[in-house]
This record gives structure tokens, C-alpha cells and sequence, in this order.
């Protein structure tokens, strides 16, 4: 990787050990939900130049990376998510989409649909709530109003960071929970052990394709 490249997670939970050893790059950890990765995204360490943000020589990278949850009934557990577009959702009275982030698409068409040992890559929009999604009737919902086939807490925020400093973004997010699968009732250590086998397979994916993804 040529290019200096920003990976923002919302908490060390889903940041594999190996992500950390990545040449020239970065992890910064922003807390959960939309506020804490915007805030945090728009205040990092990349210089200002006036009241226009310029990036960093040849171009930084803003990445999104962490856990998602699947709002199409095609998305499995541990699968992944490339995306180069976000939506901030919010909700009142109802759940309404609000404007989209849209960046340059990299190469992320010939990742699509394809295998990483036992999952499988998608490119899609990911959409970004304001609080987690715990019922499937939701994210159903959420699928078909929203066009988005997965949602986090913080990736259109930090797209909208990007943005602002006239930088790209990506969001890499692997499913932890399928469209079929209510985040309440599971067995004590089935959560835990998901988000670890979940960090790991991210990890691996990120180390492996991040250079060829960017270049």
C-alpha cells in the first residue's frame, strides 16, 4: 500500500491482532454509535490546510472496519461486506434513509460474490443506525425501505469525515448476525465465541486483500 491508510473500529473487539501490524496504516478506535465515530473521524491527525481539508501526499484512505448485521436474507454469518457507499438512517416515526456517502469504487465489482474460506464477499450499501438492531422484523424492514443489505453503527460517519476532508472511504464489515437472527436470547457463550471466530476471518481478510482492494 502506497497510500496511508485510516482504519477506524469502533472498539478493540473487532480488531484482530494481525490488523495492527499492517504497513502503513493506522487503527484508531472510536467508541460506539454514529456521534463518537464522526467526532473522532473529523479530528484525527491529518493536516488542515486553511478551511479546506487537503489530504495527506498521494491520498489517505479512510476505512471502516467491524461488525454488521444483515439485512438480506442472502448475507450468513461471517460473510463479508465491501462497501464504497453508506446511508445514516435515523428513526422518528418510522426509519428514513437519509443522504448517501458515495466514494469511487475501487476494484471492489471483482470481489463480488466471491469465496474467502468459508464465507463469501458482497459488494453493497451498508446503512447506518442510530442505536443496535435487536428484533429481525427491523432489519427486515430496514432492507427493503433502506436498499442496503447490512447495518452498523458507525460507517456513514466516518464516510461523511472522509468526505469532508476530500479523502475515499471503504467500509470492510463481516456479518455477525444473519436477517433471520434476533440479537436477544442467545446462549451465554454463543455471542462471545461469534465475535471472536467473526474478528478472526476479518482480520484475515483485511491483511490479505487491503493492498490489492486500494491499489
Amino acid at each position: 500500500m502506497s497510500n496511508p491508510v485510516l482504519i477506524f473500529a469502533a472498539t478493540r473487539w473487532e480488531v484482530s491482532p494481525e490488523i495492527y501490524q499492517l504497513p502503513n496504516t493506522a487503527v484508531i478506535l472510536t467508541g460506539m454509535g454514529m456521534d463518537n465515530a464522526y467526532h473522532v473521524g473529523a479530528h484525527c491527525n491529518v493536516p488542515l490546510h486553511g478551511e479546506r481539508t487537503v489530504p495527506l501526499p498521494g491520498q489517505s484512505l479512510f476505512l471502516s472496519i467491524g461488525f454488521s448485521g444483515s439485512t438480506h436474507e442472502s448475507l450468513r454469518p461471517y460473510d463479508i461486506v465491501l462497501a464504497n457507499a453508506a446511508y445514516p438512517i435515523t428513526y422518528s416515526k418510522r426509519w428514513e434513509t437519509k443522504k448517501e456517502f458515495k466514494f469511487p469504487e475501487w476494484n471492489l465489482s471483482l470481489y463480488h460474490n466471491t469465496p474467502f474460506e468459508k464465507s463469501r464477499v458482497v459488494w453493497g450499501r451498508i446503512g447506518t443506525v442510530p442505536r443496535v438492531i435487536w428484533l429481525t422484523r427491523t432489519k427486515k424492514i430496514l432492507g427493503n425501505a433502506g436498499g442496503v443489505c447490512a447495518v452498523d453503527m458507525e460507517s456513514c460517519a466516518v464516510a461523511r469525515a472522509a468526505q469532508e476532508r476530500y479523502l475515499p472511504f471503504l467500509a470492510i464489515r463481516i456479518i455477525l448476525d444473519s436477517i433471520d437472527e434476533p440479537l436477544i436470547g442467545w446462549r451465554p457463550w454463543e455471542f462471545p465465541s461469534r465475535v471472536f471466530k467473526a474478528r478472526k476471518i476479518l482480520g484475515r481478510f483485511v491483511s490479505r486483500n487491503i493492498s490489492h482492494i486500494v491499489s
